[in-house]
């Protein structure tokens, strides 16, 4: 597989689950707001209310957050950008919420 794939391609994976394709790219969910691997075992989206990223720091940036069942986040290898390290990640948290993490889960 190429690296752009088309969206008819990155359709038929995310409708057969392929887990080879987790980490080329990234589905979308409009409705819900998340985002997903395309092996994710979650009820499959309509076509129309799917759109693709092909980095994970794109879905951030797009307001979208990671699906609770498949953990797209925890993915090897496909690390948002500065998410390096604690601090990289509770300064983007702090900015995203405008809360530190603990003082959001205390919510």
């Amino acid at each position: 597989m190429s690296t752009k794939l088309s969206r008819t391609e990155m359709l038929e994976s995310m409708k057969a689950r392929d887990a080879s394709c987790d980490g080329l790219f990234f589905v979308g969910v409009k409705t819900m707001k998340i985002y997903c691997l395309p092996s994710c075992k979650a009820k499959l989206p309509l076509e129309k209310n799917v759109v693709f990223f092909f980095e994970q720091a794109l879905a951030l940036a797009s307001d979208y957050r990671p699906c609770l069942r498949c953990k797209p986040n925890l993915f090897p290898n496909s690390e948002p950008a500065g998410f390096e390290s604690l601090s990289g990640f509770v300064d983007a948290f702090r900015r995203q919420f405008g809360v530190s993490p603990g003082s959001y889960g205390r919510r």
